[in-house]
């Protein structure tokens, strides 16, 4: 199989332990493949079109051939980008041995830097300096998980967490999800979960493997948090109920 060629505009998934991000291919600068990530995270099918037209989260330079190569993300769709100017200034921390030293601006357009002590308001908005690997793109996604998620809260994911094909292969999607995210998960099936299997061999999974701190939905239902959380064989997305 060839190298699947990419072209400005272009929207890519990324599947992250939380659901699936968006990012769209805006410009290259001196070979490197400049960004902007799409706003939320989503389990269900995204109007692409209309997701491209929102305000980005950031922009930032990710290298999209080798995310490509390795089957980190997959192209979904396209947007044509318009009116779309490329950032001049870009800011970066300083550190030395560990030391806030500052923060280095960076004019990409003829390499100039400078160092700083304190950001204005305008240069806060500046987007980050820098190539971005797609591991640390996922990190940054991930992290505001629990910037709102708390111990005792109680998330429902719908599904979509891991692209393995036997619960086994999923292992180290469930350890991420119930050793690094914060609070109770009660996770049903997603259209891509295939490593769906009965709700017998989940349980076990889970208890063999000490993650006490998720539950499958999967043709039944319980109480957490003080919502009741019903699954159907014919319901795309669980039911809750505020008890």
């Amino acid at each position: 199989m060839g190298i699947q060629k990419i072209e400005i505009g272009d929207i890519f998934e990324v599947p992250t332990a939380i659901g699936n991000a968006y990012i769209q291919y805006m410009a290259e600068v001196d070979q490197t493949t400049l960004i902007r990530l799409l706003p939320g995270v989503y389990h269900e099918p995204v109007d692409l079109e209309k997701l491209a037209q929102q305000k980005e989260r950031y922009i930032c330079f990710v290298p999209l051939g080798i995310a490509l190569r390795r089957k980190y993300i997959r192209k979904v769709g396209f947007s044509e980008v318009k009116k779309f100017k490329v950032p001049k200034y870009f800011k970066d921390v300083e550190k030395v041995c560990g030391v806030f030293k500052g923060w280095v601006i960076t004019n990409i357009q003829n390499n100039e830097w400078r160092l700083v002590k304190k950001l204005t308001k305008k240069q806060k908005e500046y987007p980050p300096y820098g190539i971005w690997g797609i591991e640390f793109l996922i990190d940054r996604i991930e992290k505001n998980w629990n910037s709102v998620v708390g111990e005792d809260d109680c998330v429902v994911i719908p599904g979509d967490i891991s692209w393995a094909m036997s619960i086994e292969e999923a292992l180290p999607d469930f350890e991420f999800i119930s050793r690094r995210l914060r609070g109770r998960k009660i996770i049903s099936k997603g259209n891509h979960d295939y490593w769906w299997t009965t709700l017998k061999k989940m349980n076990g999974f889970l208890q063999t493997n000490g993650f006490d701190n998720i539950r499958i939905l999967h043709n039944n239902a319980f109480e957490e948090c003080g919502i009741a959380t019903v699954s159907y064989t014919h319901l795309t997305l669980p039911t809750i109920l505020r008890v």
